[in-house]
């Protein structure tokens, strides 16, 4: 399917995993504000974690949530997102640490949205978005593999990929894509629009370590998967949105 992106040079990627219906509120961008149901933020809400990025300096990331898991931010930089501010991941380890989320994922369900911009594209190599790092026990990835969306979970061995969109993403444009995972279906989303569907169970655990962005922490080895982009509105919700749901977070951009 093919897609158009919206006429700014801008992405957003959003990825939802759920085992089945809930009900959701209403969230917003940077501004807050939107007439269309999605998700409430707050420690009561299936909002986990949100960053607006809208910080002009500092070495945190806040957390939007009401859940006070405040991000530490090393090497990235501050920028001009989609929506108020940014960040940009073009240095050598740059990347944003979010603290141990314990068992916010204990429903087996789970949503990553943001907009991503990428400075170039590898078709062999993989950017690391959201997600586990390499040590310790391991939950989801959202990563960039080959210019493609894909979302991976760890089995407790290794990782596997649930689902890769069909679709290339094109360095220097920003984007919105959404995954969404019921444990037996997986759906991406590019730019509020369907591009591909799976059929898949599998089981998703609890992050009890960590959550990496912009690269993966491998202890030893330093710092792999570097993502050579721009993120923006990134955030990781207990739930899985709906395609109308998609379609109102993506309109909160003009």
């Amino acid at each position: 399917m093919s897609l158009a992106p919206k006429l700014i040079p801008v992405m957003l990627v959003a990825l939802f995993i759920s085992t089945g219906a809930c009900g959701i509120g209403s969230f917003g961008g940077d501004n807050g504000n939107s007439s269309t149901p999605a998700v409430q933020p707050g420690p009561s809400g299936p909002t986990v974690a949100l960053y607006h990025f809208g910080e002009q300096t500092g070495g945190q990331a806040l957390d939007a949530s009401g859940n006070g898991l405040h991000a530490d931010i090393f090497g990235a930089q501050r920028i001009q997102g989609v929506s108020g501010g940014g960040l940009g991941f073009g240095a050598p380890a740059a990347r944003m640490i979010i603290p141990q989320m314990g068992e916010a994922f204990g429903s087996g369900q789970i949503s990553v949205d943001f907009w991503v911009r990428l400075i170039a594209v590898d078709p062999s190599a993989i950017y690391h978005v959201v997600g586990g790092g390499a040590f310790g026990v391991q939950s989801y990835r959202v990563q960039i593999n080959g210019g493609r969306v894909e979302f991976v979970l760890n089995d407790g061995l290794t990782w596997q990929s649930i689902i890769t969109s069909n679709q290339t993403l094109a360095a220097g444009t920003w984007y919105y894509v959404a995954v969404t995972f019921t444990g037996s279906e997986a759906v991406v989303y590019l730019n509020a629009a369907e591009d591909s569907r799976a059929p898949i169970a599998f089981a998703l655990a609890s992050p009890v370590n960590s959550t990496y962005v912009g690269a993966i922490d491998t202890s030893s080895f330093g710092f792999e998967h570097e993502l050579p982009g721009d993120l923006d509105e990134l955030r990781i919700s207990n739930v899985a949105l709906t395609a109308q749901q998609v379609s109102a977070q993506y309109s909160l951009v003009p």
